[in-house]
């Protein structure tokens, strides 16, 4: 006698979900209502005579009439549907006619079908914001505005991006032109863009891409490179403690050389062992230009000076018999050491039980996992 109903919150009850549509009942007036049926049914349970026939009677003209409701329902809401989707197809496709239409105006007045075709979708839908389905010429005038700005701001961004591109070429056809062994210590392809040299060109009118001969890139290059090295090694240096910052460049350049100078980036020394222990500037130099597993970019340069491998590399010089002063990264690699990890335990390992010995280098990058410090030396 109610349609399908759920109790709500124990108020009320309301057919199938609760929107502000849906038929609500009250809890009085439900309860009343099952007041009455159960009477209904005690009475006709008690053998009042013609009661049953009467009240089976009434609950099949409430069934037919509740299905012809539904039927009627069903077959309004059929009708509805079709005629919202047709109405959505017929605009959808009166959209589509009418953004054809604008960028065909659009390319017309002079600009870049490809521009055009790239912004489309940002024009359809300022379109169908403006409710425009039909694109009479007093109608376009008032768009035309917002959709020139959308056009024009692609155009900037691609000849941006085009201008880039470009001084990319050059800088590869510059690089080309260097001996193999110094590739690898130049500057990554996007470091012009914090160059004032280029500066002219990158930020010219943004009309078209223009122009810059290989000529005159081959020859501020140089200038560049030797720039921009210098200034990252200054930053390296500002990591390093006890730097004289008093002294020549080249007398602080020095302290990169020493073995206790131990960097880490801080961008994948999770990821990548690589990048735990950084000796030396070429070193660096060949870390922050190559992609390392976990990142689809080349590292930012984000590196530190990590106390443990400072410790680690002091104290394996001192097993060595040198002096953590003056050492190099030379003087290490020269000798050839191995070293082996006193808190580690003897492994097995195709046949044969014992400790690992480590370079020197892998020490420090071993010590930096286990924060463990090696306790004995042996020298190959």
């Amino acid at each position: 006698m109610v349609p399908r109903t759920f109790r709500y919150h124990g108020l009320r009850y309301t057919t199938s979900y609760v929107t502000p549509a849906n038929a609500k009942y009250l809890r009085k007036d439900f309860n009343d209502m099952m007041k009455k049926v159960t009477v209904m049914q005690l009475l006709i349970d008690h053998g009042v005579p013609m009661l049953r026939g009467l009240f089976e009677d009434y609950k099949n003209r409430l069934i037919s009439q509740n299905q012809n409701m539904e039927w009627f329902a069903d077959k309004a809401n059929d009708w509805a549907n079709r005629v919202f989707s047709q109405c959505s197809t017929e605009m959808d496709l009166a959209l589509v006619t009418v953004t054809a239409k604008c960028k065909k105006r659009l390319k017309d007045i002079g600009h870049n079908i490809v521009d055009i075709n790239y912004v489309q979708y940002a024009i359809s839908q300022s379109l169908r914001g403006a409710q425009i389905y039909k694109l009479a010429y007093r109608t376009f005038r008032k768009i035309r505005p917002k959709l020139e700005a959308l056009v024009t701001s692609q155009k900037i961004i691609r000849i941006k991006n085009e201008r880039r591109q470009l001084l990319k070429t050059r800088y590869r056809q510059y690089q080309q032109a260097l001996i193999p062994d110094a590739w690898q210590y130049q500057p990554p392809e996007n470091f012009f863009r914090e160059a004032g040299a280029f500066s002219n060109f990158l930020n010219a009118e943004y009309v078209t891409r223009g122009d810059i001969s290989r000529e005159l890139t081959d020859s501020l290059f140089p200038g560049l490179v030797e720039e921009w090295t210098k200034k990252r090694k200054l930053e390296i240096l500002s990591l390093l403690p006890e730097v004289d910052t008093e002294q020549p460049f080249e007398k602080q350049i020095q302290k990169l050389d020493l073995a206790t100078s131990v960097i880490t980036c801080n961008d994948c020394k999770y990821m990548n062992q690589e990048g735990r222990v950084l000796l030396g500037w070429k070193n660096i130099c060949r870390h922050a230009r190559r992609t390392v597993g976990g990142n689809l970019n080349p590292c930012s340069g984000s590196e530190v000076v990590e106390p443990v491998a400072v410790v680690a590399a002091t104290s394996l010089i001192c097993c060595a018999g040198l002096d953590p002063r003056t050492t190099t990264i030379q003087d290490m690699d020269s000798r050839d050491d191995r070293f082996f990890c006193g808190n580690c335990i003897p492994d097995t390992s195709n046949g044969v039980t014992g400790l690992k010995a480590y370079k020197w280098t892998e020490c420090v990058r071993f010590s930096m996992y286990y924060f463990g410090l090696p306790t004995d030396v042996t020298t190959s």
